[in-house]
């Protein structure tokens, strides 16, 4: 966007709002720099993807959705225009350096499953069994959890090869703000088996 001051009225924003609102213009900015110096032929994708970026954060500060903002955000686009290169770009440019643990990307495919994702069964080499595994988003949940002053992203390659349904199962409730928190608790496949 060529002006971000101009898209939200003051009287938009909670309390102290000039100090958050100009702390979002200059990221939105740097991070808008940033991918523009580093991804060719992308400027137009580009400015809207940061134009989307800066609006879920003002709506994050107006208290009109969500108190913690968390984004998604959809690339779309041909094999080989660097939709994964601008999402990693994007998440160095948020945490401030390229700290690839904070950052988890995956590729999705026909045969992905909630299991691989979230956890499930796997068979053990030990007593011809199976173990409960954790996947890579939950691995990253996890992490999360326990370090809330950082920032996560989790990126998914791919996402249209995979069978949605199939992948995400119950964490489509994640997605609705009224199954969060406790009072939103639902109940998952697994948790019979493993208690809260």
């Amino acid at each position: 966007p060529e002006s971000l001051d101009d898209e939200f009225e003051d009287d938009d924003l909670k309390e102290e709002p000039e100090e958050n609102l100009a702390q979002i213009i200059t990221d939105t900015q740097r991070i808008q720099s940033s991918l523009l110096e580093n991804v060719y032929g992308q400027d137009n994708a580009i400015n809207n993807f940061v134009s989307g970026y800066f609006q879920s954060r003002i709506k994050a500060i107006s208290g009109k959705e969500v108190k913690k903002p968390s984004s998604v955000f959809l690339f779309a686009g041909p094999p080989g225009v660097g939709k994964t290169f601008v999402a990693k770009r994007f998440a160095y440019d948020i945490i401030g350096q390229e700290l690839k643990e904070q950052i988890k990307a995956i590729q999705f495919n026909q045969n992905y499953s909630y299991e691989d994702l979230v956890r499930g069964y796997r068979p053990s080499g030990e007593n011809n069994g199976f173990d409960l595994i954790e996947g890579p988003f939950y691995k990253l949940c996890e992490e999360a959890a326990e370090n809330n002053n950082k920032k996560y992203f989790f990126i998914i390659d791919e996402i249209n090869r995979g069978e949605i349904s199939k992948i995400f199962g119950e964490l489509f409730f994640s997605i609705d703000p009224g199954y969060r928190g406790a009072k939103g608790k639902v109940q998952t496949q697994y948790q019979n088996l493993i208690g809260d």
